[in-house]
């Protein structure tokens, strides 16, 4: 992505987080990080898939935790919560690649 499509908000090339398995986001877009153990939570996921706003980052692994996207996209992760959270923080645990 160019500085161009990226619209008025510029964004440092070290803003992004891991994910897990060399998938990122932007951390200012996360509205949460929850684990994805409740039913709440996976009829959250269902209906995001069912609108094609399902982004799954797991490659293949177990999910441990669901990033929902202010764009009301949600990114599935094999990362547990905390992890994330400890990430998007700036936590010592921010590890650009895993």
């Amino acid at each position: 992505m160019t500085e161009e499509n990226m619209g008025e908000e510029k964004v440092k090339p070290n803003s992004i987080i891991s994910v897990g398995l060399e998938n990122y986001v932007l951390p200012q877009r996360v509205i949460a990080v929850v684990s994805v153990k409740s039913a709440p939570v996976k009829r959250m996921i269902k209906g995001a898939e069912e609108k094609n706003m399902l982004v799954d980052a797991t490659c293949g692994k177990p999910t441990r935790s669901a990033v929902i996207m202010d764009s009301n996209h949600i990114v599935l992760s094999s990362l547990a919560p905390k992890k994330i959270a400890l990430r998007i923080e700036g936590g010592h645990h921010n590890r650009a690649y895993e």
